[in-house]
């Protein structure tokens, strides 16, 4: 029996540890799962993950691996969702991110919509890291032009109605070409979203550490606002190691260094890379896919 609403997440074998061990302690220590199904898509886990997740009552889809989970998630997430009865959906990743707080008051709150944060200090990565032979040159840049400026939305954490996350999948192939390399997923919900709207949610509920602007303490391993309030959702973003911000990340005591040289060279980076998304904006070959009404006027 499906209880109302679910969680998804996707992991392999490389990030089964921190899955098990931080992603699912901090969600069931500190979400009301009341209602809530959480879902794994598996793409490798081993015998010993498998046994753990399944005594703890998570449901596992078998994946296949045939392109960077990231993106493969979205393909297997519609298969989970062609004959389900779930209302919303909740996709996190789970390889670099924790729960403080409860979040299941989101499942009922703008449910006829997508909701997602945005990074408040952000250049777009995928812009500059994905493949762009997923795509043609012309519908690259289409896309390209029309998002650059636009706050980046991480596609970290974000809600919506069931049927609606069904058919990102579909959406997703007249876009492009293919979908196998990293960032592709970001570049196309990014532009899927801001052309048919989204409730921008506080960015506390994926609160990026790498990209904040907003200052924050870590205590006994907790992660504090600048008012002294637990953050819900902490992602440790970067991709890479040397570029994630905190050492240890993790859920419980001893864990959450932040580290001293890496954010000044993100910052420095984030400034490069502002400059050269400001110096291509300048490009009057650029084309602009959709209307700019279209694209942010359900947005709030």
């Amino acid at each position: 029996m499906t209880q109302r609403h679910a969680i998804i997440t996707a992991s392999d074998a490389n990030c089964e540890d921190f899955l098990a061990d931080h992603w699912l302690k901090s969600l069931f220590a500190n979400v009301t799962l009341t209602n809530i199904d959480i879902i794994v898509i598996d793409y490798g886990l081993s015998d010993k993950r498998r046994s753990e997740l399944d005594n703890l009552g998570v449901r596992r889809h078998i994946g296949v691996k045939d392109r960077d989970p990231v993106n493969a998630r979205f393909r297997d997430m519609a298969t989970i969702l062609e004959d389900s009865d779930y209302d919303q959906i909740l996709s996190t990743d789970c390889g670099d991110l924790i729960f403080q707080a409860d979040v299941s008051h989101l499942f009922e709150e703008d449910t006829d919509t997508f909701r997602a944060a945005c990074e408040e200090d952000a250049i777009p990565l995928y812009d500059v890291f994905i493949s762009r032979g997923n795509f043609s040159p012309d519908r690259y840049r289409e896309i390209a032009g029309f998002l650059r400026q636009k706050p980046l939305i991480n596609v970290g954490v974000f809600l919506g109605p069931a049927a609606k996350m069904r058919d990102l999948w579909r959406q997703f192939q007249p876009l492009c070409r293919k979908i196998e390399t990293w960032g592709t997923d970001q570049f196309l919900i990014n532009h899927l979203f801001y052309c048919h709207g989204f409730r921008r949610l506080d960015e506390k509920f994926n609160f990026v550490i790498v990209s904040t602007r907003t200052p924050f303490t870590v205590r006994n391993g907790t992660f504090y606002d600048a008012n002294g309030e637990i953050i819900p959702i902490v992602h440790n973003a970067g991709r890479y190691n040397a570029f994630r911000t905190i050492r240890r990340f993790g859920y419980g005591p001893g864990r959450n260094i932040p580290k001293r040289v890496t954010p000044k060279i993100v910052r420095g980076l984030i400034a490069v890379g502002k400059w050269w998304n400001d110096r291509r904006q300048n490009d009057k070959k650029t084309a602009v896919f959709a209307p700019e009404k279209s694209a942010g006027s359900h947005v709030s």
